[in-house]
């Protein structure tokens, strides 16, 4: 992590039965002292339904209403393919892919980009 970045790894199934607790954990006045970048890892998440999706979209818009810049980054391949069947939900959203993550852990340079949003194209995410 650098100074100007925090990065909250996220682990477990985001769904129906899980979604209020997940939003319960990013109140607001929590975060207002974190830094301008905020990367939500999802590496040991899946998102499973709407409410998942819901619940990751909420967090998202609470934390980018604080004037954060919010990137997900280590989406599933089945997370990723229910999120694209809902692209219109994930507009302006950013994204960042694998091989932004790998570099900035060995450069040691962090920054939060827009790599990708999600609805602009399908191929890259193949």
């Amino acid at each position: 992590e650098e100074e100007g970045t925090v990065t909250y790894n996220i682990s477990g199934p985001i769904f129906f039965a899980t979604a209020q607790g997940f939003i319960d954990i990013f109140e607001t006045e929590d975060f207002e002292g974190d830094p301008e970048e905020v990367v939500i890892m999802l590496e040991g998440a899946n998102v499973y339904d709407w409410s998942g999706m819901k619940a990751l979209k909420t967090v998202h818009d609470r934390l980018a209403d604080l004037g954060k810049v919010v990137a997900l980054a280590s989406i599933s391949p089945s997370s990723r393919q229910l999120m694209e069947k809902n692209a219109t939900m994930w507009a302006g959203v950013s994204f960042l892919e694998v091989e932004e993550i790998d570099e900035e852990m060995t450069t040691g340079y962090s920054t939060v980009k827009p790599a990708s949003t999600m609805g602009d194209s399908k191929t890259e995410y193949d």
